[in-house]
């Protein structure tokens, strides 16, 4: 009974996604990038949260889940809420760099991953730094330590 209400769930959150989506296709990008040019890449990312979630709701529908859920993933979505509001609440204080190592390091670490992987956040962080400032000449939000 358990597992019927929480595929009926993940259902509602599928139906809820495109619905997203399409708010964001017909109402949001159109309002926010009038132009052709600068909706195309928004309106790339609304046309794959849309096909990515009905192809979810399908196969919830008509497809047959093997594996069950362990009760200790119930728990993920909390941790995984509470550090994105932690990141987005420093990333102007503290700038986006650090507060991304932090931000990744804490969820690496709670998701179990080994500590010597952790070294892989400051060459993803160094990538990051490259392509948005030297190759897109954008730049990242800079708090008072970097």
């Amino acid at each position: 009974m358990e597992e019927q209400r929480k595929y009926h769930l993940e259902k509602i959150v599928s139906i809820g996604l495109m619905g997203l989506a399409i708010f964001l296709w017909f109402y949001f990008i159109p309002t926010f990038a009038p132009g052709s040019q600068e909706g195309l890449v928004p309106r790339i990312g609304a046309g794959i949260l849309f096909v990515s979630s009905l192809a979810h709701f399908f196969i919830l529908s008509f497809g047959k889940v093997k594996k069950k859920v362990s009760l200790a993933l119930n728990e993920i979505p909390i941790v995984l809420i509470g550090v994105h509001g932690a990141f987005i609440f420093l990333l102007e204080t503290i700038g986006f760099f650090v507060s991304a190592f932090f931000m990744l390091g804490t969820l690496m670490l709670y998701l179990g991953v080994k500590r010597q992987h952790l070294l892989v956040i400051p060459i993803f962080l160094l990538f990051i730094y490259l392509v948005f400032d030297y190759g897109l000449n954008i730049r990242l939000p800079r708090g008072f330590l970097f």
